[in-house]
């Protein structure tokens, strides 16, 4: 339900009252005085909350808070943040290092994102609400809404020139400035609710809007791109962007209520607001809900592979001398529209003991790309991963290549002028079957995901399961289970027969 203009006015003569109730004038205002105590706070912010912030600052400000404040200083690099209710995160970052960015012109476009333009107002509105009522702010910067050029509860610009605008996820960022100046500061918070969870579409639907849209609307440089939220689900849009590929360089930072003292013990990040003693009762009254509450360890009770249990690793950190298997599972038949065509690179190392007998081994997923496209570019490159990965054996599903694949294979052939080392595969385990018993070996870390554009597509359709699409899932077990019956000769283990093999 949206919020009403009148509702508006009443919200907005509230947050008015309590800051006039709450900020005293300054007992002395003499000039010399005034400007050391705008020099200091423009450094330190923990001293600008507490001398315009009284109203807000009724406990003494602790480490993570600092933490907090520096994350929003810094430029050029996206952030992700995320702490119990209660943390002061919102207070923090979306509210007085806001001001501070304003009063001290350090940015000239603030943006806020929310689930929606009322939630968006949620935070616009107490800012204009500071500097038009806050008497210690208006002492030493002057009054910044008095003739503001803009001067609604979602989109205002200051008098010394900063405009600030909420908007919700279906008011697309491009193109919006405030003059010359596109977006040098965004704020993402309120974005999702627990009581009412986005479907996964939804989630990677707001995910891309982020990332392509908001995220690209920004200055190129001396941005901050700050995401703030609430960590309880591996289905969220927070999970989703700790984990995106994209955002791998972001800064992430969790604020649990609890922390390790370094000796083994949990003891309270704030403990004079939240004292350790009421935290750890709470904790064993309330297990489940205070893990995920104050402690920030989210729930996905149904999920057949844990997003954590995939292993990430740099291209440089891939052994040599891999010995390296291509899969091309095409979407054939009645099924294609609904599929993906996935192709994908799986290498295997081996350990072996001085006299030559294999010890161990791991699997390394080298490439994978999920895709809908004409048979002859799929086919293409199937060709150019098998020159890349100097391939052993280059697999096609049996029934994919008899149906449709088999003219582009050898047309493909004579354009290139070679072959690759083509094997029609026939995987007879059910799709379920191969899928699921990549579960211990994917939580033992033996099979290891090498970082390459199509991982974030993989790595969700695997946390998805069994809902969604399964394609990039499947394309890599029946690589593994080719790996194990032909090269492993792991015979016993695996019900799969080689078609055309050498």
């Amino acid at each position: 339900m949206s919020t009403t203009p009148i509702q508006f006015k009443k919200n907005y003569q509230e947050l008015l009252d309590f800051i006039c109730a709450g900020v005293p004038v300054f007992g002395d205002n003499d000039p010399v005085i005034q400007r050391e105590r705008i020099a200091a706070c423009k450094t330190d912010k923990i001293l600008f909350a507490k001398t315009y912030f009284p109203h807000y600052c009724e406990n003494e400000p602790v480490e993570m808070h600092s933490e907090m404040f520096r994350i929003s200083s810094l430029s050029g690099i996206g952030a992700i943040v995320y702490g119990f209710r209660g943390c002061a995160k919102s207070t923090i970052i979306s509210l007085i290092d806001v001001v501070h960015k304003i009063v001290y012109n350090s940015k000239r476009f603030i943006g806020f994102i929310s689930a929606s333009e009322d939630n968006a107002a949620e935070y616009t509105m107490p800012i204009r609400a500071e500097l038009e009522a806050n008497a210690r702010l208006i002492n030493d910067f002057g009054e910044l809404m008095q003739g503001a050029k803009k001067n609604r509860d979602t989109d205002f610009i200051t008098k010394n020139g900063v405009r600030v605008l909420g908007i919700g996820p279906k008011m697309s960022p491009k193109g919006r400035k405030n003059v010359q100046y596109r977006f040098d500061h965004f704020i993402i918070e309120d974005i999702e609710s627990r009581t009412s969870p986005n479907s996964p579409r939804v989630v990677k639907k707001i995910v891309n809007f982020l990332l392509k849209d908001a995220f690209k609307a920004m200055v190129p440089i001396n941005y901050s791109f700050i995401f703030l939220g609430n960590y309880f689900s591996k289905k969220s849009i927070l999970h989703k962007l700790l984990h995106h590929n994209d955002c791998r360089h972001f800064i992430k930072a969790g604020f649990p209520a609890l922390v390790d003292d370094g000796k083994g013990n949990l003891v309270s990040a704030w403990p004079e607001r939240f004292p350790t003693d009421k935290l750890l009762q709470d904790l064993e009254q309330m297990p489940d809900t205070e893990r995920v509450e104050m402690l920030q360890k989210p729930e996905d009770e149904d999920a057949y592979f844990n997003p954590d249990w995939f292993k990430r690793v740099e291209p440089s950190d891939v052994p040599a001398n891999l010995k390296v298997v291509t899969y091309c599972d095409p979407a054939v038949g009645e099924t294609k529209k609904q599929c993906f065509q996935a192709l994908g690179a799986v290498g295997l190392e081996e350990t072996k003991d001085e006299t030559g007998k294999r010890i161990d081994y791991k699997y390394y997923v080298l490439f994978s790309s999920l895709r809908r496209e004409p048979k002859s570019a799929m086919v293409k490159r199937h060709f150019e991963i098998s020159k890349d990965y100097d391939s052993a054996y280059d697999c096609v599903e049996a029934f994919g290549y008899q149906a449709s694949l088999k003219d582009d294979y050898e047309q493909e052939e004579v354009r290139q002028g070679k072959r690759i080392n083509l094997v029609m595969d026939r995987n007879y385990r059910s799709k379920e079957t191969r899928i699921e018993s990549l579960q211990s070996p994917i939580l033992r870390g033996k099979i290891v995901f090498v970082i390459h554009n199509g991982l974030n597509a993989l790595i969700d359709q695997f946390t998805d399961y069994p809902e969604g699409f399964v394609d990039g899932p499947d394309m890599i077990a029946c690589a593994i289970d080719f790996i194990n019956f032909k090269i492993l000769k792991i015979k016993k283990k695996v019900t799969s027969r080689i078609l055309g093999a050498a």
